[in-house]
């Protein structure tokens, strides 16, 4: 069995209270019509057919006719109910599309704060990387330079031996 949601749910209500309210409206023009009929008639019977129309149709007339107003009522009220949620469900869609908007816009900001930072470190890692390259070539050429020295130091000292 389907749910039926708000909005399902008012429709069949409208549905019953037209039902209702055409049920009534037939009794009512029936009930109309007859009272009219006994009131201006003008047969022997007129007599009898006023006091009738006047005692039993016209109290039924007015009845129905009050169940039709009841009807309109209560259609009058559910529509009015209906504006107030509507109204109501408005105000809340308007307050979270805010919000919304709201978060959307901190997101952004986030992002942007986000990009920035990854270009930032991506720059500090090249400065990073470039700098290991340095000190390592720089070591070579050290230890290039390290090793020249003591082999000219181990020449000079071969040459100083072999002059003496």
């Amino acid at each position: 069995m389907e749910s039926c949601n708000y909005e399902c749910q008012r429709k069949k209500n409208i549905s019953k209270l037209r039902d209702l309210y055409n049920k009534e409206l037939d009794s009512y023009r029936q009930s109309y019509n007859k009272y009219m009929e006994y009131k201006y008639d003008t047969s022997n019977d007129k007599e009898w057919k006023l006091t009738y129309a006047e005692n039993t149709l016209r109290p039924q007339v007015e009845q129905s006719n009050a169940r039709l107003n009841n009807i309109l009522e209560e259609l009058k009220r559910n529509i009015m109910e209906t504006e107030q949620l509507i109204r109501k469900q408005e105000g809340e869609v308007k307050l979270k599309n805010s919000e919304i908007y709201r978060k959307n816009k901190l997101l952004e900001e986030q992002d942007q704060k986000i990009i920035s930072n990854s270009n930032e470190l991506l720059s500090k890692d090249k400065q990073v990387q470039f700098t290991l390259e340095r000190n390592k070539y720089r070591r070579w050429v050290m230890m290039g330079l390290i090793t020249t020295d003591i082999a000219l130091i181990a020449m000079f000292y071969k040459y100083y031996m072999a002059s003496q």
